[in-house]
């Protein structure tokens, strides 16, 4: 199903599922069985090309063709179905900036990244979506996101509660089913999990993680007991991801990005000003 990249096939397919819905009301049942079957077909294209079905060793950085094909689903799947929350606008489409669908392809491409970033430029939206497609189409995979605190987390988590409440119904119902929607955790019955933990005590020691997330890392309590979480996560094939807006010069956080401009740590280093916000 690689021709569904296609825009005007993917608007096709569309406007057959729209055709579908209008003519419901047709007393032919067998002109109804018809339609329904393309309305089944036109959502299992679009599953499809949302989640293909790809051998990927997620331990490893990936080829640039391998990127291609699961960035270009997740930005179809975010485009297609999320909506988010925007000051003074309320609910709307959630639309990639430049910005976004830069980081993206490299949190997708790179095990280990880390970014220094402006404030308020939409990555924490980006990733409470990231991580809802990684879990909602493929089995097995927990994540964990730390934040500062326990506020700061259910925040987050919040984001991806609203992604997936803003989904099409019949999308939701393709998918796993929620089993669970805690303060800090959505589990689904493909055995996928996410978790938003504040980083005290430790929260991601011992876990065999698909991916860490740690949100404004420099501002964490203790920015060194996360990096002690990290560690074992990458030293066991996990992906990471390292979000902050800068602190202090010479702190923890600023050591490893400098670590990974330098080329002297496991990191992928990502910079965005404040004007990323305005790449549209």
């Amino acid at each position: 199903v690689s021709f569904c990249s296609s825009a005007f096939v993917h608007s096709v397919l569309f406007c057959l599922f729209a055709f579908a819905h209008s003519v419901s009301f047709c007393s032919s049942a067998f002109v109804r069985s018809v339609l329904f079957c393309l309305f089944a077909f036109v959502h299992s294209v679009l599953w499809r090309s949302w989640f293909p079905k790809l051998e990927v060793d997620w331990t490893l950085e990936l080829d640039d063709d391998t990127t291609r094909i699961l960035f270009d689903a997740c930005v179809s799947f975010m485009e297609s179905n999320l909506f988010i929350k925007f000051p003074g606008r309320g609910k709307i489409p959630f639309k990639l900036r430049d910005a976004q669908r830069q980081v993206l392809w490299d949190w997708i491409k790179y095990r280990n990244n880390i970014c220094l970033k402006a404030r308020q430029i939409g990555f924490s939206t980006l990733v409470a979506a990231y991580v809802l497609w990684l879990t909602f189409g493929w089995g097995e995979r927990e994540i964990v996101m730390l934040s500062r605190t326990e506020r700061d987390s259910v925040k987050l988590l919040n984001k991806t509660k609203y992604a997936y409440k803003s989904m099409p119904e019949w999308v939701r119902k393709r998918g796993p089913e929620l089993l669970d929607r805690t303060r800090l955790s959505m589990t689904w019955d493909n055995d996928s999990k996410i978790g938003s933990l504040p980083s005290a005590n430790d929260p991601a020691r011992g876990e065999s993680l698909f991916l860490i997330v740690i949100d404004e890392w420099a501002f964490l309590p203790s920015p060194e007991d996360a990096w002690s979480s990290i560690e074992p996560v990458i030293d066991l094939g996990g992906r990471a991801i390292g979000i902050s807006t800068a602190n202090v010069e010479g702190d923890f956080f600023h050591k490893q990005w400098l670590g990974a401009e330098s080329g002297k740590s496991n990191f992928h280093g990502i910079f965005f000003p404040w004007d990323a916000v305005g790449l549209s």
